[in-house]
């Protein structure tokens, strides 16, 4: 059975009950409708790229520099990545996300403040190698992933030794990786994980700051200056957020990958939900 068209409510009229009659004045764009769109301009936006592996060995031609590249995994709406571009104009920044409906956001306001050393591109992190030649990458944030609780979805986490794997293969020598989340059980995780793989020599840690409440830390704010629109949404609930800044190198067991157990987090602990904007001013 088809859906009727939901109509614009205008909530001057709401009465006691709380019940509102429906008016005539507006139609709600439907939700498809709104991310078709979404999608169509971030495909004709220069600097967004879909899943398009031609751009592997070719992002100076794209930036038209040299600039050393920096990437942010899980981008969600981008305005992490050109905050972070603004603040360093000598770095050409890269969003990946899976949504270019979320990503075209990220792009708009970087025309708006007239960047030119920001990018997005729609890909798995699974597949980074498809656009990304060896040691091309100079940085890289983590920012809030999925901490996919489950046991048997550990392999999935951002910050598992199967991806830790790529990320190897695409950072250069020494780079420096920054990971970020409100998810303390994934935390605790990504740590003990560290420890278990530098044990049996697969990658070797250097870890430059450990925090569980980053926002806290008065010597670490500088770090965390950048905030993501989500992560603006916990500081103000009082949520602490949690970061790990560290570069990694293959130790002489990397090649037997995997080494580790599936290990279950706290299932209970869910990301807080809050009403807000949807990226906030730049």
């Amino acid at each position: 059975m088809l859906r009727k068209k939901h109509r614009k409510v205008n909530t001057s009229n709401i009465n006691a009950k709380g019940f509102c009659p429906p008016t005539p004045d507006a139609i709600f764009v439907p939700m498809a409708r709104r991310k078709e769109a979404q999608k169509a301009a971030f495909n004709a936006s220069p600097n967004c790229i879909n899943a398009d592996p031609a751009i592997r060995g070719n992002w100076e031609a794209h930036f038209g520099n040299k600039q050393p590249i920096v990437v942010e995994i899980g981008c969600g709406k981008g305005d992490h990545t050109v905050a972070l571009a603004k603040r360093n104009p000598g770095q050409n920044f890269i969003g990946i996300d899976l949504k270019a409906a979320r990503m075209i956001t990220g792009a708009r306001l970087a025309d708006q403040h007239g960047l030119t050393n920001v990018a997005f591109l729609r890909a798995n992190a699974e597949h980074l190698e498809q656009f990304f030649a060896p040691a091309s990458v100079s940085g890289m944030w983590i920012t809030f992933p999925d901490p996919f609780p489950k046991k048997k979805q550990s392999g999935r986490r951002l910050t598992h030794e199967h991806f830790l794997a790529i990320y190897l293969r695409i950072l250069k020598p020494g780079a420096e990786v920054k990971f970020k989340t409100d998810n303390l059980s994934l935390f605790e995780y990504t740590l003990a994980h560290f420890e278990e793989l530098e044990q049996k020599d697969v990658v070797r840690f250097k870890r430059f700051a450990i925090s569980r409440n980053v926002h806290a830390d008065a010597h670490m704010r500088e770090l965390a200056a950048v905030t993501t629109d989500y992560e603006r949404r916990f500081i103000d609930m009082g949520k602490p957020i949690h970061f790990l800044h560290f570069s990694m190198e293959p130790g002489a067991n990397v090649a037997a990958i995997p080494v580790t157990e599936p290990v279950e987090l706290d299932k209970a602990e869910k990301a807080p939900r809050q009403s807000g904007p949807s990226v906030a001013d730049i």
